[in-house]
C-alpha cells in the first residue's frame, strides 16, 4: 500500500531506522544522471543486507526492506533490469549434480537436488517483501521485468526462467480469489483507476475520456466494467472485463465500442464479454481472467436477470497459420477441394492490404472458405500430449470450460482485427451447467465442446464434429 511521501530523492534516501517514513514506493522521483551508477549501487548493497540478515526469522528487517523498496521504485527501466539479472544470478544457489555416495544424505542436500529453489537467496528476499506496505505491486514488477529479460536469453540459460518460476509460487497464493476484491468500475470510481483501465486496455484501445466514459457506462447503462483490485496494489486494477447487455448474441465489435449511447435493453438476456484484460505481465500464469470469469457470472445473474455469457473473441493466431497453408500450396490450385480454394488474385487481395475489405464482391467471395479455414484451425489443429487448441486465446476459454459457440465473419475490421484473424471473431459461450466437464475433458483428453449451433455450421463447412470426430462433442445451447 502506498502512502505518498512527494519530494525525497536517492541524495536523501529514507532512513533505514524509520519504516514509517518509507512508505511511498510509488511517487519517488527518480535519481538524475549523476545519481544513477549511485542508486544500482545503494539497491544491490539493500539487496544484501536483506538476503544475509540474521533474524532468527525467514524475514528481514521490515525498515531494511521498505528501503530496498524505495530504491528499486525509483530506477529506471533498465536499471531495473539490471538489478533483476544480478538478483536472477547472484542469488541463486545452484541445485547439486547429484546426491554423494557412500554416507545418508541429509534431508536439505536431498531437498537441494530434487528443487531448483531451495537454498536461493533470493527466496529470502520475496519472503521479507510479502508482507511489507507496498512491496506485492514491486514483487509483480519484478517478475514481469525477468519475464522480459527470459524472452530474450538463450534457452540454456536457466536462471530467469527459475526465478520467474520461484515468484510464481509467492504470488500464485497472494492474488488467490478469496484476496482479490471484486467491484464495477463506474465514471464514479476514482480518476486514478479510470485511468489505469484506459492505459492498461490493449485490445480495444480507448483513445480519450469518452472512450472510457462509453465502455464504464458512463453514456448509458448497457456497458459495465467489473475489476479486480487488491490490497496490496490500491491504485491499480488486477484485471477487468468490459461487457455489453444485449438480447442476443452479437457478432460485431466494432458496433458495441462505437454505439455512443448504449442503453440496457427492455430484457436483456446476453452478456457479451468483449474485451478481459489482465495487464500486469509479472502476473502472466495466475489465471486472473478465469477468477474474474467466475465472479462475473453470478453477479449479472443476480443483478441483471442475464442468462447467456457469451464472449467475442479475437483469434490472433488464424492468420498467421493461414499464411502458412497458402505458402504450402494447399489453399490455391487445382487440388484443392471445391469450397475450400481461392484463387491466387484473391490470395493476392486478401494478404496484400486491408483495402480487400472494401471490395463488397470480393468479400462475399472469400467468405466460405476463409470461414471454413478458420474453423479447421479452431477445431482441428492441436498441440501438445492432450490436443489442446493451438490458438492461446481459444486455449484460455476451452481450459475455462466454455463452448465454441459461433465465428463470425467481419467481427473486426479494425486494422488489429485484420492483421491478426482476417476480420473473423469467435463466441465462446460459458454454458454453466457444463463449465466443470468441459473443464476436465479439454484437460485431460483435448475434447472441444461446441454447442448444437456451432455444430451445425461446422457440419456445412465440412468440419466433422461428434461421432466422426471424438474429439469434439455437442451440447445443446440454453
Amino acid at each position: 500500500m502506498a502512502i505518498a511521501t512527494a519530494g525525497l530523492s536517492l541524495a536523501d534516501p529514507p532512513a533505514a531506522t524509520s519504516p514509517a517514513s518509507t512508505r511511498d514506493m510509488s511517487t519517488a522521483r527518480p535519481p538524475s544522471p549523476r545519481q544513477w551508477q549511485t542508486g544500482l549501487e545503494e539497491v544491490r548493497a539493500q539487496l544484501e543486507l536483506i538476503a544475509n540478515s540474521k533474524t532468527g526469522t525467514p524475514f528481514a528487517p521490515p525498515a531494511e526492506v521498505d528501503r530496498f523498496l524505495y530504491l528499486y521504485n525509483a530506477l529506471g527501466p533498465k536499471d531495473k533490469e539490471v538489478v533483476v539479472a544480478d538478483i536472477a544470478t547472484a542469488y541463486a544457489a545452484p541445485r547439486p549434480k547429484s546426491l554423494p555416495q557412500g554416507r545418508p544424505s541429509s534431508p536439505e542436500t536431498i531437498a537441494a537436488f530434487f528443487s531448483p529453489y531451495s537454498g536461493v537467496r533470493y527466496e529470502k528476499v520475496w519472503y521479507s517483501m510479502s508482507i511489507a506496505d507496498g512491496a506485492i505491486g514491486a514483487l509483480v514488477d519484478i517478475r514481469g521485468v525477468a519475464s522480459k529479460l527470459q524472452r530474450h536469453s538463450p534457452p540454456s540459460d536457466v536462471s530467469l526462467r527459475n526465478l520467474t518460476d520461484s515468484l510464481r509460487r509467492h504470488l500464485v497464493p497472494i492474488f488467490n480469489s478469496s484476496a482479490l476484491h471484486f467491484q464495477p468500475i463506474t465514471w464514479d470510481s476514482p480518476a486514478r483507476i479510470l485511468e489505469r483501465v484506459m492505459h492498461h486496455e490493449a485490445v480495444h484501445p480507448m483513445k480519450g475520456w469518452d472512450d472510457v466514459k462509453q465502455r464504464v457506462g458512463g453514456f448509458g447503462d448497457g456497458r459495465i466494467v467489473l475489476g479486480f483490485f487488491h490490497e496490496g496494489m490500491k491504485d491499480d486494477v488486477v484485471a477487468f472485463v468490459e461487457i455489453g447487455f444485449f438480447e442476443e448474441v452479437r457478432g460485431d465489435v466494432t458496433a458495441i465500442i462505437n454505439d455512443p449511447a448504449p442503453v440496457l435493453p427492455t430484457h436483456p438476456s446476453t452478456a457479451i464479454f468483449y474485451s478481459i484484460t489482465s495487464p500486469h505481465p509479472g502476473l502472466t500464469g495466475i489465471d486472473m481472467g478465469h477468477m474474474l470469469i467466475k465472479r462475473c457470472v453470478p453477479y449479472l445473474f443476480s443483478n441483471y436477470r442475464i442468462t447467456t455469457f457469451c464472449t467475442l473473441s479475437p483469434i490472433p493466431g488464424f492468420r498467421a497459420w493461414f499464411e502458412a497453408r497458402v505458402k504450402a500450396g494447399e489453399v490455391s490450385g487445382d487440388g484443392v477441394e471445391q469450397g475450400w480454394r481461392l484463387t491466387q488474385a484473391q490470395l493476392d487481395r486478401l494478404l496484400g492490404s486491408e483495402g480487400w475489405i472494401e471490395d463488397a464482391q470480393l468479400v462475399e467471395e472469400v467468405r466460405l472458405p476463409v470461414t471454413r479455414w478458420c474453423a479447421r484451425y479452431l477445431v482441428n489443429e492441436r498441440k501438445g500430449a492432450h490436443g489442446q487448441a493451438i490458438d492461446p486465446v481459444a486455449n484460455f476459454h476451452l481450459r475455462n470450460g466454455s463452448c465454441l459457440h459461433r465465428i463470425n465473419w467481419m467481427g473486426n475490421v479494425t486494422s488489429r482485427g485484420l492483421r491478426e484473424s482476417l476480420g473473423i471473431m469467435v463466441n465462446y459461450n460459458y454454458l454453466v451447467p457444463y463449465l466443470e466437464p468441459n473443464h476436465l475433458q479439454y484437460l485431460k483428453e483435448g475434447v472441444i465442446t461446441v454447442t448444437d449451433h456451432m455444430s451445425s455450421v461446422l457440419t456445412d463447412l465440412g468440419v466433422a464434429v461428434g461421432g466422426d470426430n471424438a474429439k469434439v462433442r455437442v451440447v445443446e445451447s440454453q
